[in-house]
């Protein structure tokens, strides 16, 4: 009834679907990836971090589609203030402000739901609606701004991982595992994961 036992075999040993895979560099939602990407490098142009403290971040603006901004950002108080980690992964605002607040958006940022700092900025954060692509804007109380456009998420096949990303990937995981694992078992464990696939050293 029309259908094609060919398409079984097709492109077999010429196209590998692996290459088509994306990794998710944050513990979250993968829909919120792109936009976290740019919080990031909002962060780093700024100097956040490095030689500027995220108390000196004056207002954040997120711009993205109408219907993001209605589910996320109006009238949705545990997007900014999630009640319980799940909440969190989906969190918007909550994870945008993480993201600025700690450079990173590992297991243990997404869960740490009662940092002061981040629970600040999610509740002052404002979004609009974009009428091109989706951006985050940072303004500091010096006055010093920056807005960075969303483009391909880290980890998608346009935009990959390279080994050491995935390497802190694999251990932030293992670290929050049931069982935690040591460092010194995470980096073996890494090397040979790696070895099996002949990938050299960065």
């Amino acid at each position: 009834d029309g259908h094609d036992p060919a398409k079984l075999t097709e492109a077999l040993g010429a196209r590998f679907r692996g290459d088509e895979l994306s990794f998710k560099p944050y513990a979250c939602g993968r829909p919120q990836h792109a936009i976290l990407d740019a919080a990031i490098t909002a962060r780093d142009r700024l100097g956040i971090g490095a030689t500027v403290d995220h108390a000196a971040i004056a207002h954040v603006s997120v711009g993205t589609r109408a219907a993001a901004v209605t589910e996320q950002f109006v009238g949705v108080p545990h997007k900014r203030r999630p009640t319980q980690i799940v909440e969190a992964q989906f969190a918007l605002p909550y994870l945008i402000a993480a993201a600025l607040v700690h450079g990173r958006v590992g297991i243990s940022e997404v869960g740490d739901i009662h940092h002061p700092a981040v629970l600040d900025l999610a509740a002052r954060m404002e979004a609009t609606d974009a009428t091109a692509a989706d951006s985050v804007t940072v303004r500091l109380h010096d006055g010093r701004a920056t807005t960075v456009t969303v483009g391909p998420p880290l980890g998608s096949p346009a935009n990959r991982l390279d080994v050491a990303q995935l390497e802190a990937k694999f251990a932030d995981c293992a670290r929050n595992a049931v069982r935690p694992l040591s460092d010194a078992v995470v980096r073996r464990a890494a090397r040979s994961i790696l070895g099996l696939a002949d990938v050299p050293d960065v």
